[in-house]
């Protein structure tokens, strides 16, 4: 048995190369390095089922672990396209000789996966058992002397990588990928899949340094003219789903557009009804306004505060039901109301004596009499309670004017806001009262300070 070792699944899922799989044991700088996609990719079917029997080989080294891929076939992915399935061994270093002496059958073996790690209980043989000592050797000198090698893996054996790996283990800049399908694998020793036998021409390279190479590495040439097609339909693709939206969102505005209208004259239709009828409340006040006022001029100087102070609370009076109804809900309301509308019912009647008082008041005086009698002071007290309670009948009928327009507005929750104008008009109905109340009463404090 070899094992457990810390494990790691770099495959594709959700439209992208990612970490599929890990063990506990996997490290943050680990877990970034093998997450770096620079083995290169392929549809050829026969590369692919090549992979089963013989998997791609990456050896390199982090920190004080070595790293053992092996390159699996990953399937297709959403689109059909073949994946990689890249799955890797995290070898101490005291454990890697052994490793490397067996590790044509470790690649090949199963890997039993756990939390724990990953183990091999049972090794399997390697199929090719070929070995040529001069690609070895030459590896060798290569990686010795800090040249970048790349070979071809045609005749290329796990048994050829074995031996490398155990001849450059010690090496410090030593790392070697098997069956890569690009030439830009930032590794010492990269094996080419299909590029030919391995020549005496084509072994050694030029001395580079291995920082100069880069992290990830390009598809072959071959590859380039299926990646612009795909891109090419990926952009009408994408065209014609932008289109698809616009059109979408165009058809939903206008929808939009027909719903808000609707809604606005369903809303402020009833709003403006309701404004209209509000709008005579407050001129038929303004007509109250100049009744008192024609009021005023008739009854001199006689008032009482006594009678005054009846007036304005009998005002106040008025404005505090409509608003304690309002308080306490509709239902309430509405009782209110109706006992406002029963108590102002003979409003038109005093009106229309109210007017013709003030048409006699108007028309010429009658030539003079003879002195009458001086009325009594019980007598003009009367008189002018008659007339208070005239005004106060006037006010009840501006009541059942408000009662209209609150029937109306209490179904417009948004039209209650009318109501306050309302209410405003009232205050400054109290305002006028108030100082009506205080003229009358300097009036009465003069007229008393004058009667003899």
């Amino acid at each position: 048995m070899i094992g457990p070792f810390p494990y790691h699944v770099f495959a594709h899922r959700d439209g992208r190369y990612q970490t599929a799989e890990r063990s506990a044991g996997v490290t943050p700088a680990e877990n970034a390095l093998l997450e770096q996609f620079f083995f290169g990719q392929t549809n050829d079917p026969e590369y692919l089922a090549s992979l089963s029997s013989e998997p791609g080989v990456i050896w390199r080294r982090c920190g004080e672990r070595f790293l053992l891929t092996r390159v699996l076939s990953g399937g297709p992915d959403a689109h059909g396209r073949a994946t990689l399935r890249f799955e890797t061994l995290l070898i101490p270093a005291d454990s890697a000789p052994s490793v490397v002496r067996v590790l044509d059958a470790v690649v090949l073996s199963r890997w039993e996966k756990s939390r724990a790690g990953a183990t091999i209980t049972e090794l399997s043989a390697s199929s090719r058992d070929t070995l040529h000592p001069e690609v070895v050797s030459s590896v060798a000198q290569a990686v010795a002397a800090s040249r970048r090698t790349i070979h071809s893996a045609t005749n290329i054996s796990l048994k050829d990588i074995q031996a490398i790996v155990q001849r450059c283990l010690a090496l410090p800049e030593f790392s070697l990928c098997f069956k890569c399908l690009t030439s830009g694998a930032p590794v010492a020793v990269a094996f080419l899949y299909g590029s030919g036998p391995p020549t005496p021409a084509n072994l050694p390279m030029e001395k580079t340094p291995l920082s100069q190479f880069p992290r990830s590495g390009s598809a072959p040439a071959a590859r380039f003219a299926t990646a612009g097609v795909l891109a090419v339909s990926l952009v009408v693709v994408l065209l014609l789903a932008n289109m698809a939206a616009m059109i979408h969102i165009t058809t939903r505005l206008s929808s939009f557009d027909r719903y808000q209208n609707d809604m606005q004259q369903k809303i402020l239709n009833p709003v403006f009804e309701t404004r209209g009828d509000v709008q005579k409340s407050l001129e038929q006040g303004d007509q109250l306004a100049a009744m008192q006022d024609a009021l005023k001029q008739m009854l001199g100087k006689t008032a009482t505060a006594e009678s005054l102070a009846e007036l304005a609370n009998s005002q106040r009076g008025a404005k505090d039901a409509i608003e304690g109804a309002i308080r306490e809900g509709d239902e309430t309301l509405l009782t209110k109301l109706g006992e406002l509308r029963d108590a102002s019912l003979s409003t038109a009647n005093n009106v229309e004596a109210i007017k013709q008082e003030l048409e006699k008041l108007k028309a010429p005086p009658e030539p003079p009499k003879a002195a009458p009698e001086a009325p009594k002071a019980e007598d003009r007290t009367q008189a002018l309670a008659d007339r208070l309670k005239t005004i106060k009948d006037l006010a009840d009928y501006h009541v059942k004017r408000l009662t209209s327009a609150i029937d109306k507005l209490k179904t417009q929750q948004r039209a209650r806001n009318l109501l306050d104008v309302e209410k405003e008009a009232l205050r400054q109905m109290e305002r006028q009262a108030e100082d009506f109340l205080e003229a009358w009463k300097n009036i009465a404090e003069k007229a008393t300070l004058d009667a003899p």
